[in-house]
């Protein structure tokens, strides 16, 4: 799913499953991806910040120079996750 720059701030993705996806990019500011299934997704430079990703799968996922201050990661899976530092 090809989803790069696109503007997803404040939407309800909850459970949304978003595995391998394109996420270059995207805005996801306030986001409500809780659960959401985001293994191997490409998130690189993606706004993350405030999103909510509890207990969201993010198993492989890229993430570098991505923004995810503020961001809840709460009993996130975070399996060989690529650029949060």
């Amino acid at each position: 799913m090809d989803l790069d720059d696109q503007n997803l701030s404040g939407l309800n993705l909850r459970n949304a499953d978003l595995r391998r996806a394109h996420l270059n990019g995207a805005v996801l500011r306030n986001a409500d991806l809780r659960g959401a299934k985001l293994a191997k997704a490409r998130l690189r430079q993606a706004d993350l910040r405030g999103a909510d990703l509890r207990e969201a799968d993010l198993t492989e996922a890229d993430l570098r120079r991505a923004k995810h201050k503020g961001a809840n990661f709460k009993k996130a899976v975070m399996t060989d996750v690529r650029g949060l530092e």
